[in-house]
C-alpha cells in the first residue's frame, strides 16, 4: 500500500489521570506560523505508570478566584527576574512545594485531563 493511501486510525490512546513522575524539565523557545519567537514554554516530561514511553505534560489546572482555570506553563519572569507570583507555573510550583524548577524534578505530581482528553498536571 502507498503512504498516500493510508487511512486515519480509529484507535484512540487514552491515560487516565494517575500520579506521574516529574524526570526532565525542558524550556524551549516557542514559535509562531511565521517563525517568531513568542515565548518560552515549560514541558514537564514524566514517567506513567505502567508505561515504558515518557509523556510531556505542559499545561496545568488549577484554582483561580474561585474557579478552575487550565493554562499553559510559560516560562517568563518580572521585574526582579523571578517567576511571577500569579502565573500559572507559580501556582503549580506553590501547589509541588517547590521553589524552582530544579526542584520539581523527581517529584511525583497529580494529573488530570483536558477538554481534549490529553494529561496536564493538577494544582488544586
Amino acid at each position: 500500500m502507498e503512504k498516500e493511501e493510508v487511512g486515519i486510525g480509529t484507535k484512540k490512546e487514552s491515560l487516565t489521570a494517575k500520579d506521574v513522575q516529574v524526570e526532565t524539565v525542558l524550556v524551549e523557545m516557542q514559535k509562531d506560523k511565521e517563525q517568531r519567537a513568542i515565548g518560552e514554554k515549560v514541558t514537564l516530561v514524566c514517567q506513567y505508570p505502567d508505561r515504558a514511553k515518557p509523556l510531556e505534560i505542559s499545561k496545568v489546572q488549577y484554582l483561580k478566584d474561585k474557579k478552575i482555570v487550565i493554562h499553559g506553563l510559560w516560562y517568563k519572569v518580572d521585574e526582579n527576574g523571578m517567576i511571577p507570583y500569579s502565573s500559572a507555573l507559580a501556582h503549580l510550583l506553590r501547589y509541588e512545594n517547590c521553589k524552582n524548577l530544579k526542584e520539581i524534578k523527581g517529584k511525583k505530581i497529580g494529573t488530570t485531563t483536558d477538554e481534549n482528553g490529553f494529561l496536564i498536571a493538577k494544582a488544586y
